[in-house]
Parts: C-alpha cells; structure tokens; sequence
C-alpha cells in the first residue's frame, strides 16, 4: 500500500514556493520602477544673499544647506562673472554634513559675482540627485 499524502504535500509545497516566488519578483521589480522614476525633493535652493568686500581682503560667505542622504553629498562651488564666466572653483568637497561658511578668494578684481554651484548625492541605489545652488552675489570694490 503506498501512502498519497506525501505526492499532495509535495506538490502543494511547490504550489506555495512558485506564489511566494512570483510575489516576491513583483515586489522586487516595482521598487525598482519606484527608484528608477524618483525625483529630486529639491532640485534648485536661491539664498539670493548680497557680500561686499574690498580687493585683496576675503569675505565669509553662509552656506547653510545640508542634503541628507545615507552617503556623502560632493558640493562643487563656484564663483562666476557677470556673464556666467566661471571667475573662481572651489576644490570639490565631499562631506555628510552641511558646509557651513565658505571663504571668499582675495584675488577677486573689482567687480559684481554670482556664488554658485551644484551639490550631487545619491538619491537611491539607482539613482543621483543633483540640487543646483545660488548662494547669492558678490560685490569687490576697488581699495582705497
């Protein structure tokens, strides 16, 4: 006499495995439609704040942005002419936390500047996230 439970409890083992394997692949696959079609909270941030400073002398300028995220954020900063001439670059800084200040160069001739840049962090593990910065202008005035 041969037993049939054991047929039927195999093949419904295998019924129960394909579900949860066919589950588990659509899960899968949607979260990485969702990554895939995920923008940026933030994609611009304008402070539109005014320095002034005299040739030869340095000013501090506030950078009061942090863009959290579970690695290190590369802001890339810059300072531009009037007519978008990149005048100044900043060495690219890698950081997890916010920058804080930022220190004017005092080579700057006479003249009206824009402080700018982009801050790049990954938004997903499939994606980056770029937020485009305008920190404000900067006034030289020529010495004295």
């Amino acid at each position: 006499m041969t037993n049939v439970c054991k047929p039927r409890f195999a093949d419904f083992c295998s019924g129960i495995i394909t579900v949860i394997s066919v589950a588990v692949t659509f899960t899968l696959m949607g979260v990485a439609l969702s990554w895939a079609m995920q923008k940026p909270y933030v994609s611009y941030v304008s402070f539109g704040r005014t320095y002034e400073k005299v040739e030869g002398e340095s000013v501090m300028v506030d950078t009061p942005l942090a863009v959290y995220t579970s690695g290190a954020a590369i802001y890339t900063l810059r300072i531009y002419s009037r007519e978008g001439v990149i005048v100044y670059e900043y060495e690219d800084l890698q950081s997890s936390a916010a920058i804080s200040t930022l220190r004017t160069p005092t080579t700057l001739p006479a003249g009206t500047y824009w402080i700018g840049g982009t801050v790049n962090y990954q938004l997903n593990p499939l994606k980056n996230g770029e937020v485009l910065l305008n920190l404000g202008t900067l006034t030289v005035n020529r010495r004295m």
